[in-house]
């Protein structure tokens, strides 16, 4: 939020800050609550895997893979629980106004739509919750032994997936296939304990709920001996809510981690949802429970485990134990990234609720009540452990423990918490009393719904009724209504709204339903959507929400302005003027932009081509007269100065054969590296003013960030080094290509390899090294003509007299000493030196006056006296940050706070016997402390009476007491209390509050 789309400070659409007319200080756009909520949003990323390609290639370092897009392990990690959106002009849930799962029509994986991904031959779903890595090995994966879904030749689902051929009857697999109708589902089954599901047993389709993998078989017909494929079904984007209606509930059991009978915890389901596994029970007592299935893996919803039940003679149980069923897919893995992959979860018939406890903020935390079940409820869902998350009360009132809990018979204190029950009531938003607006529609209608056109003819009809037509949207009823008079019997909760986004242009399908939550004696919140299952967690749902969190960013109201000065600082300049910055925001909001002759954009929100085309045909782009202005243009990063150089000076191999360069630890050297930002920060601060004229007119040089001169000094001594050597280990490593550090690879090509400076040879242009400049000027062209040329190709044509005559004058003297190619070496390195090619405005006009600065030595005597009234400290300050409760702790306390340290840090707590310990000095709350283990020179100063401890410190303008005055808001606090970036220059600050402040730390 604060580094890519929206900022620390509302603003308006021209770019400038928003101020708070209460407290005629910025308006921020987002809180703590905010950072913590969303920060549940980015849980469970993990890298994938190396791949052994160019960008990862590593024969002797071991690098992450920092090029492929993560992924979630199936870990559960993952938070599952509800997130809200900011407030910009109204609260949100992330997920609103998408359709319930629950709400789609039975087998959507047969419905017009379905998506399904082509696998080839891994049998084994991908964005489904992950299956055991062992299930794809041959013994283990083999249909003849384990059941898997094999399509029919006859299958309407094998002819889509196929798309045979018409010639050779081969089928011709895509990547993606997307159901352009809905297809009939052909053959039933009854599941059992074991099945065969192989080629030529009868197709069981239509007793499916859920299908995960598929295999397509080439016809028998086809021409050749053909390999068969794996598809998986990625079942469209939906939500579930939080708060299932009642009747919707039973308790689902979990599969443990002890062969033969394993149990482990148990917590509620939705009914209607296909989540978990058939577990069926003799019915004259209960005992001997097992798996049945049609396949392995196999999900169902409650309604179909419970028919299978039955279909075998069985029932649905309130089973405590249960064997593995390896046919049926019960066993989980437990190694490796995907350590909790598998079936965890199958059907108990025992009634479950939900239940919440309420936080001093009015947070409420899921708990699951399992019945008569004697499993531990699980962990997330458990009283006393649970996440609490943000909802919307009623009238912004809750139960709180200040009165009892409101002394209601459903709740009770428990802590520092309400502990309440919850009833979930369901109502029509409306009712067909009052004419029906879009903006009514938008801004009451939260629940999405699946497109009518889904169902099957018959289900829902459009209202042709003088009151539906409408313009800005249409209404589905399940009968027929063409009279007004029959608006309101047939409106309900089924009705749905299909309506267009303002913002997007895209058609969304919305129900009439308004769902709310009940708690205690009059209390009430909206039922929250959530996408992902806290039984069964999948990628898919996953990667759906984290979807809807970057769309609910981009779609602030304070992403066109800060995405339209960004760009233009990365661009152009680096203080745009606010018109510029205002049209550029005008342009990707309305996804349109005319230069007066030529129209860029579709017309869509976001639409790149037209907001890149608003920053470069600006007149504030385009303008020379601004080249002059000092407070235009920008410095330039050193990254993007390098392969300036690579390009404009032709960096290739003599033979012209394409190679990847890959410059590794390049940020050392110079500050940047492709893919290796040091931090979310990325490598320069969007706001940062270097001390002096920059920060003196309140301007900002992001970039200057990176000026700094070890920096500086890497880039130029890589660049006096790369003409004469091109990529290699020369100069003690000073260059871009230290041994192991720097390389190039190609698979077939004998090049492929690291070079050292022995192989460049001393100014030999016979290198074996293929990397080098290989631009030449025109033949006969004086010193002045090739420097002319090259001021064109590096500097714009910016360089100023004075710079070139000392260039031209450095060109002339090596070519007379070394010759035109060691002349045009010298020549190179003197331009990455020009001050004009470190940024894009001009520094000097042809009546700049430079002055040489002199400086005085103080005479120093050989044996000075020693200084006895001087102190200095010394500051270091790092940058990222420290687990303060890792570094000092709580050994031998009175007040219990030892206790206390274990308790709330969890597994993360460092052992009392691995404390370094320390006795403390006056009035503390303990007599001992305790170092990181680590840090033994640090206990060791602190013997010796060198090093102090200062804890809790930060930048204030007056104490406060505790968090409750903190949100009372009475005390003054610094801006952006939790943005690292302004808290760092706040502690770096001589006074707080004042970046502009003066003086020593």
């Amino acid at each position: 939020m604060q580094l890519f789309t929206i900022g620390l400070y509302k603003l308006n659409q021209d770019g400038t800050v928003v101020i708070d007319q209460n407290t005629g200080e910025p308006a921020e756009t987002y809180d703590n609550d905010d950072i913590m909520n969303f920060s549940r949003a980015w849980t469970n990323f993990k890298n994938q895997e190396q791949r052994p390609n160019l960008e990862v290639y590593a024969d002797f370092f071991s690098f992450e893979n920092t090029i492929d897009p993560m992924m979630f392990p199936t870990t559960d990690g993952r938070d599952v629980f509800p997130k809200t959106g900011l407030n910009d002009g109204g609260r949100v849930y992330i997920g609103d106004k998408n359709k319930r799962c629950d709400a789609m029509p039975p087998k959507a994986w047969l419905r017009k739509g379905a998506k399904f991904i082509f696998r080839g031959s891994d049998p084994n779903v991908e964005l489904g919750r992950k299956d055991p890595k062992y299930w794809v090995d041959p013994v283990w994966s083999d249909p003849q032994h384990y059941s898997r879904v094999i399509l029919d030749e006859t299958s309407n689902l094998h002819s889509e997936l196929c798309n045979a051929d018409p010639v050779t009857g081969a089928c011709r697999f895509a990547s993606t296939v997307i159901l352009a109708n809905d297809v009939d589902c052909i053959g039933t089954c009854n599941a059992g304990e074991y099945k065969q599901h192989i080629s030529g047993l009868q197709p069981c389709e239509c007793s499916i709920d859920e299908i995960r993998t598929v295999r397509v078989d080439n016809p028998a017909t086809a021409t050749g001996n053909l390999p068969s494929v794996w598809y998986e079904y990625v079942r469209d984007t939906c939500v579930q809510m939080a708060f299932p209606e009642p009747g919707y509930m039973k308790a689902v059991s979990e599969i443990g981690t002890t062969y033969p009978t394993v149990a482990n915890d148990a917590m509620c389901a939705d009914t209607r949802l296909a989540t978990a596994g058939t577990a069926c029970c003799d019915p004259n007592n209960n005992n001997s429970p097992k798996n049945i299935c049609l396949f392995r893996g196999e999900r169902t919803t409650y309604d179909t485990a419970k028919l299978r039940c039955e279909s075998n003679g069985l029932v649905t149980c309130p089973w405590s134990t249960i064997p593995i069923n390896y046919h049926c897919g019960t066993d989980i893995q437990w190694d490796g990234d995907h350590y909790k992959a598998g079936m965890r979860f199958s059907w108990t018939n025992e009634d479950c609720s939900m239940k919440v406890q309420i936080d001093e903020k009015g947070y409420v935390a899921m708990v699951h009540d399992v019945g008569s079940l004697t499993q531990q409820v699980k962990g997330r869902v458990r009283i006393d452990v649970g996440t609490y998350f943000q909802v919307f009360w009623d009238g912004d009132s809750f139960p709180t423990t200040s009165n009892g809990c409101e002394g209601s018979s459903s709740c009770e204190v428990r802590g520092t918490t309400c502990f309440c029950s919850t009833t979930v009531h369901t109502s029509p938003v409306f009712d067909g009393s009052a004419i029906i607006t879009k903006e009514q529609l938008l801004t009451k209608l939260h629940i999405g719904a699946p497109n009518p056109a889904l169902f099957d003819e018959g289900f829902y009809f459009r209202c042709t009724a003088s009151a539906c037509i409408s313009p800005d949207f249409s209404v589905y009823f399940t009968q027929v209504v063409d009279k007004n008079n029959d608006i309101s019997q047939a409106i309900d909760e089924k009705t749905i709204f299909e309506v267009t986004d303002p913002l997007t242009g895209k058609t969304m399908f919305l129900s009439n339903t308004n769902s709310m939550v009940s708690v205690g004696s009059g209390f009430s919140f909206r039922n929250p959507p959530m996408f992902n299952s806290p039984v069964d967690q999948t990628q898919r749902d996953a990667l759906a929400e984290t979807d809807a969190v970057l769309h609910h960013y981009v779609q602030h109201s304070n992403t066109a302005p800060f995405i339209a000065t960004r760009l233009i600082q990365h661009l152009v300049t680096s203080n745009p003027s606010p018109r510029y910055v205002g049209d550029v925001a005008e342009a990707f909001r309305t996804g349109t932009y005319s230069d007066g002759v030529n129209t860029f954009g579709t017309g869509t929100y976001g639409d790149l081509e037209a907001t890149v085309a608003s920053v470069f045909l600006d007149d504030e782009a385009r303008s020379t007269t601004l080249d002059a202005d000092v407070t235009h243009g920008r410095a330039r990063e050193p990254l993007l100065k390098l392969i300036h150089f690579f390009r404009a000076m032709e960096l290739d191999t003599e033979d012209k054969r394409s190679r990847e360069v890959d410059l590794i630890y390049l940020k050392d050297k110079i500050g940047q590296e492709s893919h290796y930002a040091p931090s979310v920060f990325s490598f320069f601060l969007a706001e940062y003013q270097p001390i002096g004229p920059v920060l003196d007119m309140n301007l900002v040089a992001p970039e200057a960030q990176l000026f700094d001169a070890p920096k500086l000094i890497g880039f130029l001594n890589g660049m006096a080094n790369l003409p004469f050597y091109g990529i290699a280990d020369c100069e003690d490593g000073k260059g871009f290509g230290p041994f192991f550090f720097s390389r190039f690879k190609i698979t077939d090509h004998p090049d492929e390899r690291w070079y050292q400076c022995h192989e460049a040879g001393s100014l030999n242009p016979d290198t074996h090294v293929p990397h080098r400049f290989r631009w030449l000027p025109e033949s006969n062209a004086s010193p002045a003509e090739i420097v002319s040329e090259m001021d064109l190709l590096l500097t714009g044509g910016r360089l100023s007299s004075m710079n070139k005559g000392i260039i031209t004058q450095a060109y002339a003297v090596a070519a007379e000493a070394y010759g035109d190619a060691t002349a045009l070496q010298h020549a190179i390195s003197h331009f990455a030196a020009a001050p004009e090619f470190h940024v894009t405005n001009d520094l000097f006009s042809n009546e700049t006056q430079l002055h040489e600065r002199t400086s005085t030595v103080p005479d120093i005597p050989e044996n000075p006296p020693p200084v006895t009234d001087y102190k200095a400290i010394v500051y270091i300050y790092l940058q990222g940050a420290l687990d303060s409760y890792s570094l000092l702790m709580p050994n031998v306390c009175a007040n219990g706070l030892n206790t206390q340290y274990h308790q709330v840090r969890g597994d993360i707590a460092i052992a009392n016997h691995r404390h370094l310990v320390i006795n403390s000095i006056g009035d503390q709350p303990c007599s001992k402390f305790g170092v990181h283990p680590e840090m033994g020179y640090i206990q060791q100063l602190y013997n010796m009476g060198e090093a102090s401890f200062v804890a809790n410190i930060g930048p204030l303008f007056e104490p406060i007491a505790d968090n409750i005055e903190f949100k009372q808001g009475t005390k003054q606090v610094p801006p952006s209390l939790f943005a690292h970036n302004v808290q760092t220059a706040e502690t770096q600050g001589v006074s707080t509050g004042d970046a502009t402040a003066g003086g020593i730390l």
